[in-house]
C-alpha cells in the first residue's frame, strides 16, 4: 500500500503542494523578534516558536543547557501550574510539544483556528514567565539523565554523536 494516495507522483518526485511559493507574510515586531504567517484553508492553525539556542551553541561548561530549559518551560509560570499549562492546551483539542536540536530549540501547537489566540497566550507565558522552581528543577535533571542513558543505548544515536564529534571536534 502506497503512502502517497495521488497515484500521479513518481516516487522521488517534488510533490505538487512544495513545487511553488505560498503567499506568506513577514512582519518584524517593535523588540526585533520576526513573524512568519502563511495562510490555509483549514479548520487548524500551527504556531511555531523557533529559538536560535541548539546544542551546537554550548560550550562544554554549559552543554545541555538549551535542553534542560525547553523541559523547565513546560513546569510552571506565574499565571500557570505545570497542570494549567497542559489542560489549558489539551482541553480545548490542541497539542503543544518543543525539541531541541543541534541548530534551534522549537516550541509548537497545532489547533483549531479559533484557539489560535489562546494558544499564544500559553506559548508566550511558557517562554516570557517560567519559574523555574527548584522541585522540578532536580526533578528534570533525572529525566534528562534518563533520556542521555537511552539515546547511549540507541546505536543509530551513538554513531551520530560519534560522527558529529570527529566532524566538529573543537568546535
Amino acid at each position: 500500500m502506497s503512502l502517497i494516495d495521488n497515484d500521479d507522483i513518481e516516487l522521488g518526485e517534488i510533490p505538487h503542494a512544495l513545487k511553488y511559493d505560498h503567499p506568506h507574510q513577514l512582519s518584524t515586531l517593535s523588540n526585533g523578534i520576526r513573524v512568519m504567517t502563511e495562510p490555509q484553508k483549514s479548520k487548524m492553525s500551527c504556531i511555531g516558536v523557533l529559538i536560535g539556542a541548539g546544542s551546537r551553541h554550548e560550550k562544554k561548561t554549559n552543554s545541555g543547557e538549551a535542553h534542560f530549559l525547553e523541559h523547565l518551560h513546560f513546569k510552571g509560570t506565574s499565571k500557570r501550574t505545570r497542570f494549567l499549562i497542559e489542560t489549558d492546551v489539551e482541553n480545548k483539542g490542541s497539542q503543544l510539544n518543543a525539541y531541541t536540536s543541534r541548530e534551534y530549540t522549537l516550541y509548537h501547537t497545532l489547533q483549531f483556528k479559533e484557539e489560535t489566540g489562546s494558544s499564544m497566550d500559553v506559548l508566550g507565558d511558557m517562554l516570557c514567565n517560567s519559574l523555574y522552581e527548584r522541585y522540578y528543577v532536580e526533578l528534570e535533571k533525572s529525566t534528562i539523565w534518563q533520556e542521555l542513558l537511552a539515546t547511549n543505548d540507541d546505536n543509530y544515536e551513538t554513531l551520530m554523536e560519534h560522527v558529529y564529534l570527529n566532524a566538529y571536534n573543537g568546535h
